[in-house]
């Protein structure tokens, strides 16, 4: 599995991207921070992209590392394909950074993954897509508009989830509010809202 990490940091490094397989090799290069990808951010990337766990990417991402290596490291998925999915989290991280209407900034922080695979979802159109999907878009189409709608529906799904009995944290770590958004969200596909 060493030749597939060496193969995706030099994949990075070509885009001028930066896969940090070894522990902050280059942050202490002096590589701009908001290009370094730690092994752990990009499984959290792949979980909520890929594999579409967004609560999983959110609550546990050691265990992404340990439990579900398989899964989210593996051939099957392409180099550009991984690339992608750091680069369209940090841009709708970096997006979500703004003042957003119908969404805190407490829920932006806590259920940032949660954006992320809903602003993937809206812009692939379905919430079934796939990898061959994946390969046919890049993180040009993830704009601030996007990211505003995704943030709607999340926010409106958390704010009706919640109810006031859990708490944002909480809510981003549940099972049956994933389930809620992804419903909102095939909902909203489906009447063309988003």
């Amino acid at each position: 599995m060493e030749t597939f990490h060496r193969n995706l940091e030099d994949f990075f490094k070509s885009k001028g991207w930066y896969y940090d397989r070894r522990k902050n090799f280059y942050r202490n290069s002096g590589k701009p921070l908001s290009r370094i990808i730690s092994i752990e951010y990009l499984g959290q990337c792949v979980t909520t992209i890929i594999n579409k766990d967004s609560r999983l990417a959110r609550s546990t991402p050691t265990t992404i590392i340990k439990k579900h290596y398989d899964k989210t490291f593996t051939d099957k998925i392409t180099p550009d394909v991984y690339l992608f999915c750091a680069q369209a989290t940090r841009k709708i991280e970096a997006s979500l950074r703004r003042d957003i209407p119908g969404i805190t900034e407490k829920e932006r922080y806590h259920l940032k993954f949660h954006v992320v695979w809903s602003a993937v979802t809206l812009l692939m159109g379905k919430v079934d897509y796939g990898l061959d999907d994946l390969k046919r878009v890049d993180e040009a189409q993830v704009d601030d508009d996007l990211v505003d709608r995704a943030a709607k529906i999340v926010g409106k799904t958390s704010a009706t989830y919640r109810n006031n009995d859990k708490s944002v944290e909480e809510t981003s770590k549940d099972q049956h509010f994933a389930e809620a958004l992804r419903s909102e969200l095939e909902q909203a596909l489906a009447v063309g809202v988003a």
